[in-house]
């Protein structure tokens, strides 16, 4: 009898140590979900047109220079010997050398002591999309009236930009 006590209590324990056994050996598996994000680039550049005075040919005496800095984002414009009643004048764009859409605010004259009449924006960008590649053409001229001799003024205009849907308007 106690052998079959004992024959009995090992088969019990190898029953359990079969399932405990049997519960080990499932088979698991970890899937994984990997992904790269590359965000575009933000970038309203200047470019230039043609640029002038109305100087009468033969008495072109002044003149006018404009100049884009390295990264595009300042546009510089000189006038040279300037006097009373001659226009000078340069025609530019604003272009969208970036990868997203850009949104547009309307022009800036910010500090300076050139007196605001004497500039002049043909046109204003408020408002205007600009997908990439895609530009704004404008016109400014400056016409000088009733300046100081030997004077020096300067002006300097900021045109605010977004990203197309930010809610904020430029």
């Amino acid at each position: 009898m106690k052998t079959a006590k004992l024959g009995a209590m090992f088969l019990v324990s190898l029953m359990a140590i079969a399932g405990v056994g049997a519960s080990y050996a499932y088979w698991a598996e970890t899937i994984t979900m990997s992904g790269t994000v590359n965000t575009g680039s933000f970038n309203i550049e200047w470019s230039l047109g043609a640029i002038g005075d109305t100087e009468t040919p033969g008495n072109d005496f002044s003149h006018v220079e404009a100049v884009i800095s390295g990264d595009g984002n300042t546009l510089t414009v000189t006038v040279v010997n300037g006097y009373q009643c001659i226009e000078y004048y340069v025609n530019f764009d604003i272009h969208n050398a970036g990868t997203v859409p850009a949104h547009l605010g309307g022009f800036n004259v910010v500090g300076g002591n050139t007196p605001a009449d004497w500039i002049w924006i043909g046109g204003d960008p408020s408002g205007t999309y600009l997908n990439p590649g895609q530009s704004w053409l404008g016109t400014m001229s400056i016409h000088i009236d009733d300046a100081v001799m030997n004077g020096v003024y300067t002006f300097t205009i900021t045109i605010p930009a977004h990203q197309y849907n930010d809610p904020h308007t430029p």
